[in-house]
């Protein structure tokens, strides 16, 4: 889910809603923050097709920021529990956030101040960022996140699991010919070859 700067269901949104495409959607909030329309809507549109997609109990673990603290009960219905990262301590309990994430946004804004001058419109930079941040999660994809595990003192539970789905995912995402049910039934039959 990308969020831009923008008003709800205003122009930008309806604008960047084109920009959704099956890997990927848009929203806004008024700073570009996760506010509770967006977690809501994170919720309902990336969380639920993956809880329905893998049935049985499901463990989220999610920081203190007081908005999820909030919203625990949302995630209930989707057989989820929820576990709340002490402050202080998202440097060791969440491995992805200071590798994963923290590359990822230091590479967008390498990118973004590069290349911004060049742009034209306000809609033009709205569909380069877009396309950009695409790009960098498919090439975030493919990395071993055994790595990010390891700086944080944990060891990988999953490895095999982890490098199959990695490279499951990373050919969907490289190919845009698979329609929904396409995908869903190979992810049936991918998740019956991991049994």
């Amino acid at each position: 889910m990308i969020v831009m700067k923008g008003v709800r269901d205003a122009r930008i949104h309806t604008e960047i809603k084109d920009y959704d495409d099956e890997n990927t959607i848009h929203t806004c909030q008024e700073n570009a923050w996760c506010s509770l329309d967006v977690l809501k809507e994170w919720h309902s549109q990336v969380w639920t097709p993956i809880a329905e997609a893998h049935p049985g109990p499901k463990l989220l673990l999610l920081d203190s920021y007081p908005l999820h603290k909030d919203v625990l009960t949302l995630f209930s219905s989707n057989q989820t529990t929820v576990l709340l990262i002490p402050a202080g301590l998202t440097f060791a309990l969440q491995p992805l956030d200071s590798g994963f994430f923290k590359v990822l946004k230091d590479e967008l804004k390498r990118m973004w101040v590069l290349d911004r001058l060049s742009q034209g419109t306000e809609k033009e930079k709205r569909l380069y960022i877009s396309g950009k941040l695409k790009d960098a999660w498919r090439t975030m994809a493919e990395k071993d996140l055994r790595t990010f595990w390891a700086k944080a003192g944990l060891s990988y539970p999953h490895a095999e699991v982890e490098a199959y789905e990695r490279n499951f995912w990373r050919d969907i995402l490289n190919d845009s010919s698979l329609n929904e049910s396409t995908r869903m039934d190979i992810e049936v039959d991918n998740s019956q070859n991991l049994q």
